[in-house]
């Protein structure tokens, strides 16, 4: 097995609560509660009711689905739960990846753990910690900004192995079935980001579907059925001859470099998001927040607004015109000029129909423009840098650069914010009693025996109609 996708499978196999570090346990709990937010905040939403429909179309079940008291088959819950994670731009994120592990990894294991029965909260720390760390080691050894780029979209292409990675660790499969877990993944893996050429629906089916597919690669594998021992390094159709064509570095150095006893997990630099927008976007709002904090200049003043930061965000973001809410969520242009108005962090609710069409803000993004820096692309992915520069009509000119946005490791949320988070997001979708009791419960989370009841607390009375 001492090839990379048998040493990826024998980490995951090997790994156990009681040898990961206390760091580790306490993040895997944070990105925990991070995800079930998003999950609750995404049962508010126009995508998950639309997806339900869908998916009871094709066959209804007994598993329940969180922020509702609706029920489908356990796979399509997998698959409802981590589109909805990710169907409001909320969830965690982790830059060297460029990634959202959170709403992938997540659904799958704990759809693992209702396949498997009874499950202990150390069990469950152990298999969202093995997950972590093959998504997130994927995705850097890929080469985040070319694998972007090329169109493809890595929270899906590497997200679904780390789902089969979580899923196969609850289900107790040994290395060799971590493996074909491993290749069944890879051989589904997919994910392109034409979303953004008309504000589709699309992007958060990529983390349904890649979790939906790990934890069915890891019950194929647990029934016997072989998935590529080879799926990562095959010479014709291996992962990275297929996803990363254009890698002359050594990719497998950078995947397996300290595998067997990491001293410094890569979830320890995932980071959790203040706004509900897209990741990329988040050191513009800061750095227009700064500017009107300081100088709060009125909107009718600006004479322009000009963003200057990395190559693939401006490829990313760097629209003037989104074509609907959904897409505003990924513009720099929207964001930064919500920001300006109203000088407040971004809400969900800037990205209604209302604000959207509101005639002050659609004036002021068109005065926005965004140009890439040729310094702060050098500095990608490691850092997201971004730089807003304000001008007034009487020629004032106002800048500030942000280069670790709020919410990374580096400039952390506290933990009042994190919870503060999770009980914004589960407002409106249930009773203050239940959010008070899956906060205390995901704060205890290796002491409870059986993950049973934490599910029961997510569920409301919610009908989808």
């Amino acid at each position: 097995m001492n090839h990379p996708t048998g040493r990826l499978a024998a980490f995951v196999g090997n790994t156990r609560y009681e040898e990961l570090p206390d760091d580790v346990v306490k993040k895997v709990k944070e990105c925990f509660l991070d995800t079930l937010g998003c999950i609750l905040e995404g049962s508010k939403g126009e995508e998950f009711q639309k997806a339900f429909t869908a998916m009871n179309l094709l066959g209804e079940g007994s598993s329940r689905i969180f922020g509702t008291d609706e029920r489908t088959s356990l796979q399509n819950s997998v698959l409802l739960h981590a589109l909805m994670a990710h169907a409001t731009e909320f969830d965690d994120s982790h830059k060297q990846s460029k990634t959202h592990p959170g709403a992938v990894i997540i659904p799958a294991a704990l759809g693992a753990a209702w396949l498997h029965g009874k499950i202990s909260g150390k069990q469950l720390i152990a298999s969202i910690a093995a997950g972590y760390e093959v998504t997130l080691r994927l995705g850097k050894a890929l080469g985040a900004g070319e694998h972007r780029l090329k169109g493809w979209h890595a929270t899906a292409t590497c997200g679904i192995f780390g789902a089969a990675a979580a899923a196969a660790s609850i289900l107790g499969l040994d290395a060799e079935r971590i493996m074909s877990a491993l290749g069944s993944a890879g051989t589904q893996a997919a994910g392109i980001w034409a979303f953004t050429s008309d504000g589709s629906m699309s992007k958060p089916l990529h983390a349904g579907k890649a979790a939906q597919g790990g934890l069915i690669s890891a019950v194929l594998a647990q029934t016997g059925f072989t998935g590529s021992r080879y799926i990562l390094e095959a010479e014709d159709g291996g992962f990275f001859k297929a996803f990363a064509p254009y890698k002359t570095s050594d990719w497998q150095q950078e995947l397996l470099h300290g595998l067997e006893s990491p001293d410094a997990y890569e979830i320890l630099n995932v980071a959790y998001k203040p706004y509900p927008c897209c990741r990329t976007t988040h050191g513009a709002i800061e750095a227009a927040l700064h500017i009107q904090q300081k100088q709060n200049v009125p909107v009718e003043q600006i004479k322009r607004v000009v963003i200057r930061t990395y190559d693939v965000a401006v490829k990313q973001c760097g629209f003037s015109e989104p074509l609907n809410p959904r897409l505003a969520a990924f513009s720099f242009a929207y964001v930064v000029a919500v920001a300006l108005r109203s000088k407040r962090p971004i809400v969900s609710a800037d990205f209604s129909e209302q604000v959207f069409r509101d005639t002050e803000i659609l004036e002021l993004h068109r005065k926005v423009t965004v140009e890439r820096s040729e310094e702060m692309d050098a500095l990608f992915p490691k850092l997201w840098p971004c730089e807003v520069e304000v001008e007034t009509a009487a020629g004032e000119i106002y800048k500030h650069r942000v280069d670790i946005a709020k919410g990374d490791p580096l400039s952390p949320l506290s933990d009042v914010e994190r919870v503060g988070k999770f009980r914004g997001c589960a407002d409106g979708v249930l009773p203050p009693s239940q959010i008070d009791g899956i906060v205390a419960a995901v704060n205890h989370l290796e002491d409870i025996d059986d993950l049973r009841p934490i599910t029961e607390l997510l569920i409301s009375a919610k009908k989808i109609t």
